[in-house]
């Protein structure tokens, strides 16, 4: 039983990881860019447009990934529950939204 709990929780971790990305990237994709590390990329940009995208970018990746590791150093811990899908941690992330 331990060791099906164990399997059962890597593959919530593996869940919860790569639907993070896949909203980080989605969010890129919504200003053509093909991911969010490409996107975070024109941070040094001579396009001021691009240099605000990329500032905006890292700064999300950031704070999600931080929320994130947080979740998940709780959870190895004790101190909460192991989430059972990713829709149950999305509503803790930050809200998207381009600057303006």
């Amino acid at each position: 039983i331990a060791l099906y709990q164990e399997a059962m929780a890597n593959a919530i971790q593996i869940e919860i990881t790569q639907s993070t990305q896949k909203r980080l990237d989605d969010f890129a994709a919504t200003r053509n860019y093909t991911s969010i590390i490409t996107a975070a990329l024109r941070v040094n940009s001579a396009v001021p447009k691009f240099q605000v995208d990329g500032e905006y970018c890292n700064k999300i990746m950031d704070e999600t990934w931080f929320i994130l590791d947080t979740i998940l150093t709780d959870v190895a811990g004790g101190a909460r529950p192991m989430p059972n899908g990713y829709d149950e941690i999305e509503p803790e992330l930050p809200v998207l939204a381009w600057p303006l």
